[in-house]
């Protein structure tokens, strides 16, 4: 498992090379700071991806209520707003229908975050704080998805403004303007918060509740069970800063531990 998920990892960062070789990519490896526009749609694939049950192709656009599934040995990279996703093997991801698809690319001065932004649950869940901040200004920012459920298998993602919801069978996490790792399985999900702040709360038992903060990794285990530990620590396994970084390259930002040591914030 562990092998073919690097052997994964090795051949998605060699087709990302090229890319960068055609002028796709080319900033992430030239050391550029940022790509002009943001390139909607499937990046790169390999193996079996399909949305809503037809093969994907480069290019595809990713739009509300699709749902994308991948089989063994593959996955999907693909952009949808300011949000960057990475779909690993034998994973299926369902897209909040409220999402809004855009086909064409998105200049960088549209994405920013909006220090407004809240963090949400599902209605069934009580009241979740929100954050301080000063009164909202307009944004141009494109509409993204601000819901997405894993069903099964394992999903790297960064997104940019906005309040998500993301759900698996024993998890409903809220966050915003963050880097996350997930793990869907039918008994436990595993959840990385890479950066940035996020509640969580097992499916089961809406009182089970955590707010988590992470500047790098900060790992949970979201188990079935009942009892008062359903929620519980965890290390970090299976993503990598590289991938993070590739990812948020995509949409025009770097992490922002990486600017950490210069106070320089990427969000």
């Amino acid at each position: 498992m562990q092998r073919s998920t690097d052997q994964q990892r090795r051949r998605l960062l060699t087709a990302l090379g090229a890319c960068g070789a055609a002028g796709v990519l080319g900033p992430l490896f030239s050391g550029c700071a940022s790509l002009p526009v943001i390139r909607q749609g499937v990046s790169s694939l390999s193996g079996m991806v399909r949305i809503d049950g037809v093969p994907a192709v480069p290019g595809a656009v990713v739009g509300p209520g699709n749902v994308l599934t991948t089989g063994p040995d593959s996955q999907v990279l693909f952009v949808v707003g300011a949000d960057a996703y990475l779909l690993r093997a034998n994973s299926t991801l369902e897209l909040s229908p409220q999402m809004a698809a855009r086909s064409g690319p998105i200049h960088l001065a549209e994405n920013h975050l909006d220090a407004s932004d809240r963090l949400i649950l599902s209605d069934a869940t009580p009241p979740v704080r929100t954050m301080p901040s000063p009164p909202r200004q307009p944004s141009r920012s494109p509409r993204t998805t601000n819901g997405l459920l894993l069903k099964l298998g394992s999903l790297l993602a960064v997104f940019g403004s906005g309040p998500k919801q993301i759900s698996t069978i024993t998890a409903t996490i809220g966050i915003r303007g963050t880097g996350l790792y997930l793990e869907a399985e039918p008994e436990n999900t595993y959840f990385c918060l890479c950066y940035g702040e996020a509640e969580l709360g097992a499916t089961h038992d809406p009182r089970q509740r955590e707010i988590m903060h992470s500047n790098h990794h900060n790992a949970r285990m979201i188990l079935s069970q009942e009892g008062s530990s359903a929620i519980r620590r965890a290390g970090m396994k299976n993503h990598t800063d590289a991938e993070l970084f590739m990812l948020e390259q995509l949409v025009g930002r770097t992490p922002p531990f990486s600017d950490a040591a210069s106070g320089r914030a990427s969000y």
